[in-house]
């Protein structure tokens, strides 16, 4: 049987978004970028939109990720815009408009 390649998510939340039951984006009042897709979720459930790509890949050899080791992945805020903006390697993959009413 063949597993999920593992997922890391970055993103920011509310206070009442429950991560314990899902990542950064899946949740209501959160917002996410996931390594396994490369998509960006913004809490409502649905497929987000494609970003930069994975950032975590499966490797063919032995069906785990490898981390593509040294990735720098980020993810800020700027209330002033209300703005979310998600970088790998130093390079901006996304940025939105979401509404942050925190």
């Amino acid at each position: 049987m063949e597993s999920a390649p593992p997922c890391v998510a970055i993103g920011v939340c509310g206070e009442f978004a429950n991560l314990r039951r899902a990542l950064p984006g899946r949740e209501p009042g959160s917002f996410g970028y996931h390594s396994d897709d490369g998509y960006f979720y913004d809490g409502s459930g649905s497929m987000g939109e494609l970003l930069g790509g994975q950032f975590l890949r499966r490797n063919e050899a032995n069906g785990r990720g490898d981390g593509r080791k040294g990735t720098t992945v980020g993810c800020a805020v700027c209330w002033e815009t209300d703005t979310i903006s998600f970088w790998v390697d130093d390079v901006m993959v996304g940025k939105f408009l979401p509404n942050l009413a925190f």
